[in-house]
């Protein structure tokens, strides 16, 4: 009992601290949430609903400890796993997140990371920065404690995904919208159109699959980016790389989508689903010729989207949102493109990505052998975890959420550091471990493998 009061302790000082630094409000004596009840941002029904997405890892944080980040807020008390490791450090962003338009919209996470693990500072700092009374935040009205949980990318619908793989981010957007909602206890239900949701991500691999999406994104930290990891932020987002624009857009390249710039004026003045519309006849749609009513939305309204069939989801909207059923039809295909597409405003091709976006067919070409092969270090028939000649373990930056050996080589690939790497499976979990120096033996541990890089002969 004395080491676990303890370790609260020790937790509840970092996290003092951080409040007395960025002015933040003080959390509870809980390790793992902040137990606070956030009171919500409205008397009565929003006259606007918009949702702002954050990856985490060199996006509302920076390269731990970086000199060349002066805007970047160092909090020592706190770890940040990422990247090899070091103290948490907030981005410009994190820190001045009332000054953009993702002020008056709803917020959510979706990392490939974890953000340090269960229970860790640096989760339940990122929840303080994202809770603010100023923000929309995650709706308010519920104690965060009870109403909000951190889950992989393949488990329940949340505001705050971890584990997700790099390049599908967009698909756990649906989460986040459904969570939202559905509503809980005194957290009111709120539904989000797509065109009103924001991703910002450092990664591009994780910005432009969003292009055959019907949500927005973009690139940050465009103006630092880390000379060791190839392709990711160094001192993460700045307040003013987010901006209400519509479409994708990555660092210095043309738009690979482009909507209607929004502001965060003209933001308050759109209506969601959620508000019943008025009958006017301006609203009303003529349904000759619609999608709705075509043989190739007919085909799909018995498939399933999300544990609900196409016909089902319109239905509902007709009925309880009080929606024209074309304009019912036009929401539920935007929501669910690869599923209920046909059934949108665009007819059969609605869900399929511009012209521009579609795959090119190449002729075949002969198959490239691999510069590198991957090999047990050692000649010992046994495997496990990689040792030095000190005896100790490999010096290594922790990659976790990685699900598979296949994933952990690809991202060794991406480390010109890395020649080897470090997979075990401990219970539920998987742990990658990237090797930047040799290994003379391998400890034997089940669950673990230990493999290298060798030139391919």
């Amino acid at each position: 009992n004395r080491s676990i009061f303890c370790l609260r302790a020790h937790q509840n000082m970092a996290l003092l601290i951080a409040a007395a630094a960025f002015a933040l409000p003080l959390p509870s004596p809980e390790v793992n949430t902040i137990a606070k009840e956030v009171k919500s941002p409205w008397a009565a029904e929003p006259a606007s609903a918009c949702l702002c997405v954050f990856d985490v890892d060199r996006t509302l944080t920076g390269k731990q400890a970086a000199a060349g980040c002066p805007a970047n807020a160092v909090v020592h008390e706190a770890y940040d796993s990422a990247y090899g490791g070091g103290p948490l450090t907030l981005s410009a962003l994190a820190q001045d997140m009332k000054s953009t338009f993702c002020a008056s919209c709803f917020t959510g996470i979706i990392s490939t990371g974890d953000a340090s693990g269960h229970g860790s500072q640096e989760r339940a700092i990122l929840l303080t920065m994202l809770s603010g009374n100023s923000l929309r935040s995650f709706g308010g009205g519920a104690p965060v404690a009870s109403a909000l949980a951190w889950a992989d990318g393949i488990k329940e619908k949340t505001p705050l995904i971890i584990g997700q793989k790099e390049g599908t981010k967009q698909e756990a957007v649906a989460r986040i919208l459904q969570w939202y909602a559905a509503g809980a206890g005194s957290r009111r239900a709120v539904t989000i159109n797509p065109e009103n949701v924001y991703f910002f991500d450092d990664k591009g691999v994780n910005v432009a699959p969003f292009a055959a999406s019907p949500y927005n994104a973009r690139q940050v930290s465009c103006a630092t980016r880390d000379r060791e990891h190839i392709g990711i932020g160094y001192c993460g987002a700045e307040a003013n790389e987010v901006k209400a624009e519509r479409g994708v857009f990555l660092c210095g390249k043309p738009p690979l989508r482009e909507g209607t710039s929004t502001s965060a004026t003209s933001l308050a003045a759109v209506r969601h689903e959620s508000q019943p519309p008025t009958k006017s006849a301006s609203q009303a749609v003529d349904p000759t010729g619609h999608a709705c009513l075509s043989s190739a939305c007919t085909q799909v309204l018995t498939l399933e989207a999300d544990g609900h069939s196409c016909a089902a989801r319109i239905a509902w909207l007709v009925k309880f949102r009080e929606l024209q059923k074309v304009r019912a039809c036009d929401a539920v295909a935007r929501e669910y493109p690869l599923v209920c597409g046909p059934c949108g405003g665009g007819g059969p091709t609605s869900s399929r990505p511009p012209a521009a976006l579609q795959p090119q067919r190449l002729a075949p070409t002969a198959a490239i052998a691999p510069a590198f092969l991957w090999a047990a270090p050692t000649t010992q028939p046994i495997q496990g975890a990689c040792r030095t000649r000190s005896n100790s373990r490999a010096r290594h930056f922790d990659v976790w959420a990685q699900r598979t050996p296949e994933d952990c080589k690809a991202r060794c690939d991406e480390n010109p550091k890395c020649i080897g790497i470090e997979f075990g499976k401990m219970a539920a979990f998987t742990r990658c471990e990237l090797v930047t120096e040799p290994v003379e033996r391998i400890e034997e541990q089940q669950g673990f493998i230990c493999l290298m890089k060798v030139p391919n002969p």
